[in-house]
């Protein structure tokens, strides 16, 4: 009995998809030597396969089986697969869905600033997942989540934040105003992130410790309010025909010259690496 008949009826688009299952597969059992060469050898054995059905014309998957080695590398192994899981892939292909090695495993002490993020109503929860994400790589403090914005009880903020929000104490109120409110309490300096024109960009302020840094939504910004309130207004300067970055990245960007600043003040100098508070969903300014 051929291939072709073990399979039964095969259509083109199921063969390429039947490959790229066998390349994630491969992915995450890499560093298993004897699983990697296993499934290496079943997919050798795949792409000889395809020449049985000559009706679909892959021979530009079959003739891929002579680079299939056992001692091939994963970038390699990626140069042969990625340009047609980008092509063929039925789903996009995000941060989340890349194995996560032991190079996250913590190095070094943790270094918590006295910064919280402030952010208000943005619509993706993915963008959600990328602002826990850079907040835990700068030494965030805590996250204050307002209005209509995603929670970590969201999937797709999980998926996106890759376990981040488990670290970073967060806390949900109704309005911005709230937040700021209870910034305030702590007498934090409030530093509002917007597209205006005629603010200086951060390198330009000198921030005071501590501090919040407010983001807003995605296509309407933070509202006039907010950013009256506000100790401070800056922009991320642009110098293409777009006027603004995704709020992830303005964020990352403001955020990294916040923790310049930080560490190169006396206190950061003269006192050791601070803890980050315990992280707890559960955690609330009485308004969740």
């Amino acid at each position: 009995m051929s291939v072709a008949d073990k399979l039964g009826k095969m259509h083109r688009g199921r063969a390429i998809q039947l490959l790229l299952e066998q390349f994630h597969e491969i992915e995450k059992s890499w560093e298993d030597r004897a699983a990697r060469r296993r499934l290496l050898r079943d997919m050798r054995n795949y792409l000889a396969s395809l020449d049985d059905f000559t009706d679909l014309d892959l021979h530009f998957l079959s003739d891929l089986q002579r680079h299939v080695t056992d001692d091939i590398s994963l970038p390699y192994l990626y140069g042969l697969v990625v340009p047609i899981e980008r092509e063929h892939s039925r789903t996009n292909i995000t941060d989340e869905d890349f194995v996560v090695t032991t190079d996250d495993a913590p190095r070094r002490d943790v270094s918590i600033m006295p910064v919280s993020v402030i952010v208000d109503n943005i619509r993706s929860a993915f963008n959600v997942g990328g602002i826990f994400r850079s907040s835990e790589c700068l030494g965030i403090e805590r996250i204050h989540l307002c209005g209509y914005t995603a929670t970590p009880e969201n999937e797709k903020v999980r998926r996106s934040a890759l376990a981040t929000e488990e670290s970073i104490p967060w806390l949900h109120h109704h309005t911005a105003r709230a937040a700021l409110e209870a910034e305030a309490e702590r007498g934090a300096v409030t530093v509002a992130l917007e597209t205006a024109e005629d603010c200086p960009a951060p390198g330009e302020v000198e921030f005071s410790f501590p501090c919040a840094i407010i983001v807003g939504n995605e296509r309407f910004g933070l509202s006039r309010d907010i950013l009256n309130a506000a100790d401070h207004v800056v922009r991320i300067p642009t110098y293409g025909r777009k006027n603004s970055l995704n709020v992830v990245s303005a964020f990352t960007v403001c955020g990294y010259e916040v923790r310049r600043q930080w560490e190169q003040s006396s206190e950061e100098r003269s006192t050791p690496p601070r803890p980050r508070p315990s992280s707890s969903s559960s955690e609330s300014a009485g308004e969740r």
